[in-house]
């Protein structure tokens, strides 16, 4: 959603410093996924809008626990990573708006059909790829074509070379929400 809204930004919004003054309150993982946006996102999106980024490190069901306790207030974040778990039970409680508001959301046009999430939550943060790497020599010695598809990995000839990490050494998250 960050890199969504930073990639949006006009460059009026640039040259005036549009939100200068304002922060934007960010509730999102903390560790090295924080120090990433610190040094990467939030001063791009402070130089494009003249606001200021503040994090708020947890994860989602903090974030969520938050947004109960804090219902009917002032909101504790004004972005949010929630689980696929927790955003329909968000959405359930009335703790977030369903239907994006053009008024609070003025790049809402600029993005794509599947960004603007009619009817749904905000867009997706993370995209993955995932891909088989191999090498190429091997298959070509095993007498094996090289793999176009997860089936090829399935071959009785890489019983035992064939690998797949487990989700404590996979670098890839779970693909949370934000909220708009």
């Amino acid at each position: 959603m960050f890199a969504i809204a930073l990639g949006l930004t006009s460059g009026t919004a640039h040259a005036q410093q549009k939100f200068s003054g304002q922060t934007l309150r960010v509730a999102e993982f903390g560790g090295s996924w924080q120090q990433w946006l610190l040094k990467n996102i939030a001063p791009r999106f402070e130089q494009e809008t003249g606001a200021k980024v503040e994090y708020l490190p947890g994860i989602p069901v903090q974030f969520m626990a938050q947004m109960v306790s804090n219902k009917g207030q002032s909101p504790p974040f004004d972005l949010a990573n929630l689980s696929d778990d927790l955003a329909p039970q968000a959405t359930q409680q009335d703790l977030v708006s369903t239907e994006p508001n053009p008024v609070l959301t003025p790049n809402l046009a600029k993005l794509p059909p599947a960004g603007q999430r009619p009817g749904g939550l905000g867009p997706a943060v993370f995209v993955s790829a995932a891909g088989i790497v191999y090498d190429s020599d091997k298959f070509a010695q095993s007498g094996l074509p090289e793999p176009a598809d997860w089936e090829a990995l399935t071959d009785p000839k890489l019983a035992g070379h064939a690998a797949v990490p487990t989700s404590r050494s996979s670098i890839a998250r779970s693909t949370p929400r934000s909220i708009i």
